[in-house]
């Protein structure tokens, strides 16, 4: 499970109290990302409120402080499955510290994943959205092992710092995270799979089903819903709470009915009468530990996996593209995640990636090449298959002519007319790569895409083109992805 919220600078000193025994060794917030930043592998609370601080003085001017109000952080919860928290609570320390460390890399691991998918953003001057430095993302976790019912709950808090280093111009900003909250539960699957992918390793079963909210989440095999329940008191009177409310069980209604039944911190309590208190309750609830079953899985039977992961894959990346027109790569390997989970599957990034890639390849022999679209604001690619494009022209009647409708000296005639228009208003002729790539996209018996860097002359090219095209009595349809860019299109091509 994953939860967000933000996090003000007079809640930050509270995740520095360090409250649960298992974890009171740890050093206070261990690095995920950021440690060129901050110049350790931890952060301290100190530490935490200069960097924050320095952004505000960055904006506002030097005597500008941070106050208590401000936003300094956002917490990202990622909560294990309440078997994998048992287990870790009744095992032996050898046992535990294995079940925390695969905890522990599947956080750190979805974390890095959600800062190269490019979600971590900022604003520009005019508000837009672009991209940061990935290495000025800093983010610090903090590591617990029961609730406030002193139940196992193994969960860590990883706190995204409010300040970040814009990426093109390298002034440190807050913050932009509506994509994390956006995805919360693709990201939340994200975890659960590199969770799965580690505990079956260490040679456990994971079984996998859907919550309430249709959320593909598992367990590990060997324990009933009645048992889990016997150790999840606090969760039955959040959803008590938000029955008496009147209240759906969203994220937002969750985090407030989580806080109104929210007891007092307890004191540390000794570890051993606490595993006493867990032992004697799994008794009475008849569990009994499943053992890891370390077997080498055989050729055919990876093989076989391999093959369902792609043919998975490639049904989600054909429903995503055809629903949308085009999709954007973090967002297939999101819905390919999820959709693996719903299937029972289990797979870790790398295998999700490689059935991504060779369900692409499939695609493409039947939907022909890949088309690259262009960039969003923070820098990835828009894609789509080129039959998807034809497919959408042909559906719309716009008058497009045929395929060589017009010959060549039609097309130069109404060239030059479009040249001698264009020369008047903007004072200058176009090259003759450019004049070129007109001639060739009135005439070509097939599509055509015109790809160049900034400032090799697209929108002059797009605007004699847009002429000549009119001259040839051919309806002109220009289309982009916002309206903004539509805006643009517009202005400066006609």
């Amino acid at each position: 499970m994953l939860s967000i919220t933000g996090v003000k600078a007079s809640q930050a000193a509270n995740y520095y109290s360090k409250d649960d025994y298992y974890f009171r060794e740890q050093k206070a917030a261990e690095l995920i990302t950021g440690e060129a930043v901050v110049g350790s592998s931890y952060l301290t609370y100190d530490k935490m409120k200069e960097i924050v601080e320095q952004r505000i003085k960055d904006v506002k001017g030097e005597d500008a402080q941070l106050t208590n109000d401000d936003r300094i952080a956002e917490d990202l919860t990622f909560s294990a499955p309440k078997s994998v928290s048992i287990l870790a609570a009744l095992s032996t320390p050898e046992v535990r510290e294995k079940i925390i460390n695969a905890h522990r890399d599947a956080v750190a691991e979805a974390i890095k994943y959600i800062v190269e998918a490019g979600m971590i953003q900022t604003r520009d001057a005019d508000g837009n959205r672009v991209a940061v430095s990935s290495n000025s993302v800093i983010t610090a976790r903090f590591d617990h092992f029961v609730n406030r019912n002193m139940e196992p709950h193994l969960h860590s808090h990883v706190l995204l710092l409010n300040a970040v280093e814009r990426g093109q111009d390298g002034q440190v900003r807050s913050v932009y995270a509506y994509e994390v909250y956006k995805n919360q539960a693709l990201l939340g699957t994200i975890y659960r799979q590199l969770l799965a992918s580690r505990l079956e390793e260490l040679g456990y079963k994971v079984v996998w089903k859907e919550d309430s909210k249709g959320h593909p989440v598992f367990e590990i095999a060997g324990f009933t819903e009645e048992q889990l329940k016997g150790f999840s008191s606090r969760r039955e009177e959040i959803l008590n709470r938000l029955q008496e409310l009147g209240l759906e069980n969203s994220p937002k209604a969750a985090q407030v009915a989580c806080l109104d039944t929210r007891k007092p911190k307890e004191e540390v309590v000794d570890p051993v009468k606490l595993y006493n208190v867990w032992a004697e309750k799994a008794s009475e609830l008849g569990i009994k530990l499943p053992q890891p079953q370390l077997q080498q899985e055989s050729h055919e039977k990876q093989e076989l996996k391999d093959i369902n992961l792609v043919i998975y894959a490639e049904k989600v990346i054909n429903e995503l593209i055809q629903q949308n027109g085009y999709a954007r790569l973090h967002e297939i390997e999101l819905k390919v995640a999820e959709n693996l989970a719903k299937h029972q599957v289990t797979a870790n990034l790398q295998q999700i990636r490689n059935a991504v890639d060779s369900a692409m390849s499939r695609l493409e022999k039947k939907l022909g090449e890949i088309i690259k679209l262009g960039n969003d604001s923070v820098g990835r690619e828009y894609i789509t298959f080129r039959n998807l494009i034809l497919s959408a022209v042909k559906a719309e009647t716009i008058g497009l002519r045929e395929a060589n409708a017009y010959d060549k000296a039609i097309v130069e005639d109404a060239l030059q007319k479009a040249l001698l228009h264009f020369k008047e208003e903007k004072g200058f002729t176009p090259s003759d790569q450019q004049l070129d790539a007109v001639r060739n996209a009135l005439i070509a018996n097939s599509d055509c895409v015109w790809v160049g860097m900034a400032g090799a002359g697209k929108t002059t090219s797009l605007t004699v083109l847009r002429e000549t095209a009119q001259n040839l009595n051919i309806p002109i349809l220009g289309t982009s992805f916002t309206g903004k860019a539509c805006d643009v299109l517009q202005n400066e091509s006609g």
